[in-house]
């Protein structure tokens, strides 16, 4: 969309016309498209979160496209591996995150660690 020159208003009216706003609509400020590539970390944990089967649809997605989720590079894989490492406590929520904690070695480490506990106590 942003090719055919629309902006953010214009891909709202489409998206309402069309049935694909967000659920999260009514409970964000932002309204849009729940596959835009505008959204804020934040609408995409709550997707995540809430919304699990359009969250494996867009990880679908991201694997079939040829080009990344956000401009900077990041695709929806790396969010889910972010929220994922979030949800253990192992990279913080918020500002504080830096991408390059998914590559630290201590953090892999305590997901492997993490891993093996738990399947020796099942």
């Amino acid at each position: 969309m942003v090719l055919m020159g629309w902006k953010e208003a214009d891909c709202f009216q489409w998206c309402k016309e069309n049935n694909l706003l967000a659920p999260i609509c009514q409970t964000t400020k932002r309204g849009g498209c729940w596959f835009c590539h505008n959204q804020t970390v934040e609408q995409l944990r709550v997707l995540r979160k809430n919304y699990p089967n359009l969250w494996q649809l867009l990880l679908q997605w991201d694997t079939d496209s040829p080009i990344p989720f956000k401009p900077d590079g990041h695709t929806i894989h790396d969010f889910e591996k972010r929220f994922a490492l979030e949800e253990k406590g192992l990279v913080p929520v918020g500002n504080n995150f830096q991408w390059e904690m998914l590559q630290d070695k201590n953090v892999l480490c305590q997901i492997t660690l993490q891993e093996v506990e738990r399947g020796n106590s099942k």
